[in-house]
């Protein structure tokens, strides 16, 4: 499915917006980046948030679950975080 829908957005792309086949190759290398930066930053969030974790139980002395750290949208946020990081560093070099 993936591969019909991204054969249809090039198709659609070329024809309907006139898009040049030749920058195709920079977009995807571009969207390599982004997900490169945003599996970094989910690290990131991970390791922060077990670091957090251990720090308010050593505190505390409460039990904190690691649970709350596989909530989808600590993926979502860090791929949003990649994004930005990569259209920042890409804007930097212009």
């Amino acid at each position: 499915m993936v591969s019909l829908t991204s054969a249809v957005a090039c198709t659609l792309g070329a024809i309907w917006f006139g898009l040049p086949g030749s920058s195709l190759r920079n977009a995807g290398l571009k969207a390599l980046e982004t997900v490169g930066a945003a599996a970094v930053f989910l690290g990131a969030n991970l390791a922060a948030g077990m670091i957090v974790i251990a720090a308010l139980h050593t505190l505390t002395g409460s039990l904190v679950s690691h649970y709350i750290l596989g909530d989808v949208s600590l993926l979502g946020l860090s791929l949003l975080q990649g994004m930005v990081f990569a259209w920042w560093s890409s804007g930097a070099h212009d």
